[in-house]
């Protein structure tokens, strides 16, 4: 029962950084350095960039969050 969870967490996560995370990550990355960052992910050696980019997601989800939080 416990792998089976475990399973299931790990396809959240999985889940969570791929689609939810990634993408906003990517905007704000590709507004604030103009285009040049993050390259295209179809790069052999693209993979470890994309861990960065869903950080970045997340920092930019969670500083618009607070900044609507101040706001109301």
């Amino acid at each position: 029962m416990e792998s089976v969870i475990g399973v299931v967490a790990r396809f959240a996560m999985y889940v969570l950084f791929q689609f939810v995370l990634y993408w906003p990550g990517w905007l704000v990355l590709k507004i604030v350095t103009l285009g040049r960052y993050p390259a295209s992910p179809m790069r052999r050696d693209a993979w470890y960039e994309f861990e960065l980019v869903a950080v970045v997601g997340m920092l930019a989800i969670v500083g618009i969050g607070i900044t609507v939080a101040a706001l109301t």
